[in-house]
């Protein structure tokens, strides 16, 4: 019986190390023919990337909180926020704009050459193009002629004179006769689009909207003689219509109409004498 058992036991041994060689010669076999077809075996398998949907982005926010008591308003908390945001790829083809074959024109890119295509597609020439060189305006020459003689520090102790800087403002070019036609069109179409908002502003506040645009306009017309205060300043900015074509609708040529020097201007558009106080206030 012990015979017959021990002679089994080494049937199973032999059985199991016949088995593991065979498996062995097996794989080196498999990696011998992995080796010898690996140089001319190509994938097949696409490129993947890593993409996200459109408009995504990366963003770093830094927030800084700093505990404060303002009793006006019981403000207690004083917070600063600085943020920074990247846009993620969604399009896999930025992953190959590397290659010069699939590389977009971008504004900032080098271009040495100008491609001319016919209908159809076809190139026709290339014509070289060298990019025109930007000057920054810290190291370029200046249009205002400088003292040599002077030191860097002499120049600083210089004062402004505040009169002739007044009187260059009064002098300025800016919305005269002499502009070019595209020039007035482009300020008076603009200028008159803003009255309307205007009006309808102060009509909303419970003023005679019109009533008081027209006195703007009349104000705006007339010649300072002084400089005056910032908002002073401002509304004539804003007020000052250049004179050009005729306006086409009748019921806003009454702009025209009273940007006009003279002097009675609250006469003509009375209740509207102290729009600048009640628009700051």
């Amino acid at each position: 019986m012990n015979s017959i058992f021990s002679y089994f036991v080494t049937f199973l041994v032999l059985q199991t190390v016949i088995s593991e060689n065979v498996r062995d010669n097996g794989n080196n076999t498999a990696n011998e023919f992995h080796e010898e077809n690996e140089g001319s075996r190509a994938l097949s398998r696409r490129k993947r990337f890593v993409i996200f949907p459109d408009g995504s982005s990366l963003q770093l926010v830094f927030c800084c909180q700093t505990m404060a008591l303002i009793p006006i308003g019981d403000i207690f908390l004083f917070g600063s926020t600085l943020g920074l945001a990247w846009n993620l790829p969604n399009d896999p083809t930025i992953f190959t704009n590397l290659k010069e074959y699939e590389r977009p024109l971008r504004k900032n890119d080098v271009v040495k050459t100008i491609n001319y295509l016919d209908e159809d597609g076809h190139l026709i020439a290339k014509v070289p193009y060298k990019k025109r060189i930007i000057v920054n305006p810290a190291f370029a020459k200046r249009s205002i002629e400088d003292d040599e003689t002077l030191s860097f520090k002499e120049k600083l102790k210089l004062k402004i004179d505040r009169k002739k800087m007044h009187e260059r403002h009064l002098k300025s070019d800016y919305l005269k006769a002499h502009l070019d036609k595209n020039s007035i069109e482009f300020h008076r179409s603009n200028r008159i689009d803003l009255y309307e908002k205007i009006e309808k502003l102060l009509s909303a506040t419970g003023r005679d909207g019109r009533q008081c645009v027209l006195y703007r306009l009349c104000e705006a017309a007339k010649r300072p003689t002084s400089q005056g205060t910032f908002l002073q300043e401002f509304f004539r900015a804003v007020f000052t219509l250049p004179k050009g074509e005729d306006i086409q609708y009748d019921d806003l040529k009454a702009y025209d109409t009273a940007h006009v020097e003279t002097d009675d201007c609250s006469v003509r558009y009375p209740g509207c004498e102290d729009l600048h106080e009640s628009i700051s206030i």
